[in-house]
């Protein structure tokens, strides 16, 4: 049954991030094709995210065509 209602489980998708996602508190958008990859990327993402006295930022480098904030125009690319 799932397989029938793809498009419509993709529209909905689609319209709560369009509605829900703001500057002040984006959906973040990982492509996880390689699922090993999509994993550092998201802890990578998320150690650049967070401040740590005495942290080396510079070493946390997420590939941004991985993981990227929400974007109507980025993510209409991506879902194509």
């Amino acid at each position: 049954m799932a397989l029938e209602h793809w498009d419509d489980y993709t529209k909905a998708r689609n319209k709560m991030l369009e509605r829900s996602s703001n500057a002040e508190s984006p959906w973040i958008v990982v492509k996880a094709d390689n699922k090993h990859e999509a994993r550092l990327n998201v802890i990578r993402d998320l150690l650049t995210r967070l401040d740590c006295p005495g942290g080396r930022k510079h070493l946390a480098h997420p590939d941004r065509d991985i993981v990227f904030e929400y974007s109507r125009d980025q993510f209409n690319q991506l879902a194509e």
